[in-house]
């Protein structure tokens, strides 16, 4: 049995043998997070609650490393495990023998029998010399519990007339809670009756001086009236002790089930168990005040003077604040101070709600806070309250699990897996009660799936548009959606709530002049902006340089805008209701024409930035790839009755980039055909020419030998008539792609020459490299010698321009090369030279960077040398999973296979060449290098030697059944970096 004692200094031990527990402190505060909780917490909610400040990948990453310090650094070994942890949920293990005094002292405490013996186990605050902010709700409560138990055995020893008894036990009450002046009084009392009237003078003046310098405030009437009973020709008369408080609540019974809130719920509970103020923030009508009141809900046992609900919306002055928490929460007197005064000796939640247009409630609570130990605060706002100590927990949208509405068609149970689904059904079903039945009809399951994508998963717009379906069919109300604000009305008690107009425009209403304009033009992305962006839409209004960032963080407080850091940049964006509305007011205004010109020409810029796609690197593309969305409104506006088709041409370069994924690349082409025909026969040669070499490039991503030998052909000729050789052989170099794959070896080396000497002539070294490049892949293999000398050249013209990438580029090339000739020590040594050139650079390189620590794993496992290997593997699983990028991430879990195999873990091997196959599968030419082959052929080769062919197939089912983050952790295990917590 292990023995836990939480209060006073942590200490464990067994049998009575101190156990060390030699962890860092922040994983001793999650080791009892844990141990003292009674159900399976999710694990975001305990990452978030301990690393707050961290973005989410990384609390993530913390959680596992501090659980692995406390499972294999701290905890003896047992029979069974001590902690129970999956992909969702942590918990401690319920059949694992523990005694935890703390749970033996609320074992103890509730029967009035055993009251003492509690009292002896409580040996000081919990986790003494610990300040995590977890721990100060539950000290408060088990110091609350302590403090009353006392009270109750001096109460008995009172009436049992042992005076002396009771004075001591009050004394020590004090001495765990020295501001309860109700036990104070009792003290007083009880050492002037038992004839120490001079130690109870004493007593009070000294609790009166210290009140005064803490807070300066004056004892409770009651408390100075007590001090009076005692002064001399008075009988002291011992009052009554106090009372224990039962928990009162005014939280309102809904008749609606509350769907799908789960995580956020622990969020919120977990954000109160070590914050004194949460404020739940998000958009109007997302759900703040709900989930507030069924988060509150759940934890009435944790308040002994139970919860408050405080509803600040209809208010509309700053003075009614405080008459309106004082009435709610049963304060006699409507001052400031009658509020503090009563609150200061409560344990209780206030809940404010509403509470973004009054700016008096930020001063209120914060000196609630201050001066009021045991409440804490639950508050909904748009915005933040900006109070010392806030917890700020944003509540987005519900999840749609749908991508575009124009995409393919989801199945019913994808959709029924969908959170804004179920709620839209399960509100529909109320008024059109055939929306009960299973959905089957392919038109209903359509129009489910449009309107939940319109709908942004905004639980209001929900609700309102399930009550619509009472008079209109799923596919009327799903074209109706298009007018979506005057669709959706119904009735509320708060006017702003009774269209999701009016609640928009109540925040609308909200903002500064400036911020209304700012937003207002926001709504012209499509798909989300960076700060470069919006001030490129915004600069007229612009006063400095910074002033962009700080509206977006004024619009991004008030709910209006979303953050999104899922990548290398920060990138914001709006809900599309919210761009709809915001396109509303641009169009009000009379400035979306403008604001539209000005989008396509910021794109267009971009595009401008490198003059031609020749010699572009995927560091553009990574920048690039968010852009989607706006490339796309910028080119139909370009050629709309030909506005500005120089423009698109600019921006078509920019998308060709997109027919890297083979997803995209028909639609890149027709991009490029459309701004051709826009551009006409009379537009400038060198944006013809441009676009046939974009066409001609979006070919060679789809391996389309003929079409890149017909448009690169077309762009050579036009660059040849304008008579720039740098962009000739910028065109030669994508046109030898073509070449090669058609066959055309001997034509592809004389242009390469041709190509070189061009480029020599123009005094243009940047396209050099490149086609030095493309003439070591026309050699043949017998050539070896003379291609490394080829691609070595290649590497000192990258580096003659600075070009970072081509340097890479080439290294990578040579290690290839190496291998393939079996020359393994070499192309370990060129893969970290690629390394060597990578770390210093731009984080937007970090795929090439994944890309080469995969080839350096690979090199390292043909050589043997497994650590080494396995050293390269933990940063590419980190940077790919990281990345979202499903190829690279799948090298990596091929080679993380092999090390498996190495380590004679064969079922495992095989289920992480499952996982590998998993999410190389949509990409067929994955693996056509060697490198990448010839491991996946070896890996398989052996698993079939040791295993037989069913077990095998059944193991690599099971793989390609883990999500990115499992597949991540059984990876960074085999590699003998981290455990399966």
């Amino acid at each position: 049995m292990l023995e836990v004692r939480l209060l006073g200094r942590p200490q464990l031990s067994i049998a009575g043998v101190v156990v060390p527990f030699r962890v860092p402190a922040k994983a001793t505060s999650l080791f009892a997070y844990i141990l003292l909780q009674q159900s399976p917490l999710p694990r975001d909610a305990v990452a978030f609650s301990f690393w707050p400040d961290l973005p989410e990948t990384e609390a993530r990453a913390k959680l596992r490393s501090h659980l692995h310090y406390v499972v294999h650094g701290g905890l003896p070994s047992g029979d069974v495990p001590w902690i129970l942890a999956d992909k969702r949920v942590v918990q401690w293990n319920p059949k694992a023998p523990v005694w935890v005094d703390v749970a033996q002292f609320e074992r103890l405490a509730s029967d009035p029998k055993t009251a003492a013996e509690a009292i002896d186990l409580y040996r000081g605050d919990l986790l003494l010399g610990f300040d995590d902010e977890w721990l100060e709700t539950p000290r408060i409560r088990l110091r609350e519990r302590a403090v009353q138990l006392l009270i109750d055995i001096a109460q008995s020893a009172r009436d049992a007339s042992d005076l002396e008894g009771a004075a001591a036990l009050a004394l020590r009450a004090l001495e765990i809670d020295p501001w309860r002046e109700e036990v104070l009084r009792f003290l007083i009392a009880a050492q002037a009756q038992s004839g120490h009237r001079a130690q109870a003078v004493r007593t009070y003046r000294e609790f009166a001086q210290k009140l005064n310098d803490e807070f300066a405030v004056e004892p409770m009437p009651e408390t100075r009236a007590a001090y009076e009973a005692i002064s001399p020709g008075n009988v002291p008369q011992l009052p009554d002790a106090p009372a224990t408080r039962v928990p009162q609540s005014n939280l309102p019974e809904y008749v609606t089930s509350f769907v799908d809130r789960d995580r956020e719920i622990a969020m919120v509970r977990s954000a109160l168990d070590s914050r004194r103020l949460v404020t739940v923030t998000g958009a109007g009508g997302v759900g703040k005040t709900r989930l507030a009141i069924e988060a509150a809900r759940r934890l009435n046992d944790r308040f002994p003077d139970g919860i408050c609900l405080v509803e600040l919306g209809a208010l509309q002055q700053d003075e009614l604040i405080v008459p309106a928490i004082a009435e709610a929460a049963g304060v006699v007197g409507q001052s400031e101070e009658s509020l503090l005064q009563a609150l200061r000796h409560r344990h209780m939640l206030l809940i404010l709600d509403n509470c973004e247009h009054l700016r008096g409630v930020s001063v209120v609570v914060q000196r609630i806070v201050t001066q009021c130990a045991g409440v804490c605060i639950l508050a909904t706002s748009r915005e933040p309250l900006s109070v010392t100590g806030e917890r700020i927990e944003r509540l987005s949208s519900l999840p749609t699990g749908i991508g575009d509405y124009d995409g393919p068609l989801p199945s019913i149970d994808e959709l029924h897996n969908s959170p804004a689904v179920r709620l839209f059904l399960d509100r529909a079903a109320d008024v059109s009660p055939e929306l009960a039945l299973p959905i089957s009809k392919e038109d209903d399951v359509r129009a489910l799936a449009t309107i939940s994508h319109r709908l942004d998963g905004i639980p209001l717009a929900i609700e309102l548009a399930a009550a619509r379906t009472s008079s209109l069919s799923l596919d009327a109300l799903a074209e109706r959606l298009d007018d979506r604000f005057s669709v959706l009305s119904g009735r509320s008690t708060l006017p702003r709530h009774q269209t999701l107009r009016a609640t928009l425009d109540w925040s609308y209403a909200l903002l500064a002049p400036e911020d209304q304009r700012v937003f207002a033009r926001l709504g012209i992305f499509a798909g989300g902006w960076t700060v470069e962006a919006a001030a490129a839409v915004c600069a007229d209004i612009l006063r400095g340089r910074w002033e962009m960032q700080d509206r977006l963080g004024s619009l991004i407080d008030k709910s209006l805008v979303l953050r999104d850091r899922s990548g290398d940049r920060p990138r914001y964006r709006l809900l599309e209701t919210m761009r709809a509305y915001a396109l509303e007011r641009l169009e009000d205004a009379g400035e979306k024409s403008e604001m539209a010109r000005r989008h396509a020409r910021f794109f267009g810029e971009l595009g401008r930035e490198h003059p031609s796609f020749g010699i572009r690197d995927s560091a553009w593309f990574l920048l690039l790839r968010p852009e989607l969305q706006n490339m796309r409104a910028a080119l139909a506006w370009s050629i709309d009755k030909n506005r500005d088709p120089v423009t698109g041409s600019y921006v078509a370069e920019s998308f060709a980039w997109y027919a890297y994924q083979p997803s995209l690349g028909a639609e890149a082409i027709e991009w490029c055909k459309k701004i051709l025909i826009a551009l006409g026969p009379h537009a400038p040669l060198e944006r013809q020419a441009a676009m046939y070499l974009a066409c001609s490039a979006c070919y060679r991503f789809l391996k389309e030998g003929e079409h890149i030998v017909d448009c690169g052909r077309r762009a050579v000729a036009l660059y040849r008539e304008l008579g720039d050789k740098a962009r000739t052989a910028h065109a030669i170099g994508v046109l030898l792609e073509g070449l090669r794959v058609e066959g055309a070896s001997v034509e592809a080396r004389a242009l390469a020459d041709e190509a070189l000497s061009l480029a020599r002539e123009a005094g243009d070294s940047k396209p050099i490299g490149r086609i030095l490049m493309m003439k070591a892949t026309l050699m043949r293999a017998e050539q070896q010698a003379e291609r490394e000398a080829i691609l070595h050249e290649a590497v000192d013209t990258f580096r003659s321009v600075g070009d970072t990438h081509g340097v890479f580029s080439a290294l990578v090339y040579l290690g290839e090369t190496a291998f393939q000739a079996g020359r393994n020590e070499a192309a370990l040594a060129y893969a970290q030279a690629c390394i060597d050139v990578i770390d210093p650079a731009s984080e937007t390189l970090s795929l090439p960077s994944t890309v080469v620590r995969n080839n350096a794993a690979a090199y390292a496992i043909a050589l043997g040398k497994y650590t080494e290997a396995a050293e390269s593997l933990q940063s590419s699983l980190w940077s790919a999973y990281r990345m979202g990028d499903p190829v690279t991430f799948g090298y990596a879990l091929q080679y993380a296979a092999a090390i498996a195999l190495a380590h004679r873990d064969s079922p495992q091997a095989a289920r992480l060449i499952g996982a590998s196959d998993g999410r190389l599968k949509p990409h067929p030419s994955a693996r056509d290098s060697f490198t990448e082959r010839s491991s996946y052929e070896s890996i398989n080769a052996q698993l079939r030697s040791d295993l037989a062919a069913d077990e095998v197939e059944s193991l690599m089912k099971d793989g390609r059944r883990w999500t990115n983050d499992e597949a991540l952790s059984q990876a960074l295990h085999s590699l003998g970096q981290g455990s399966a917590l």
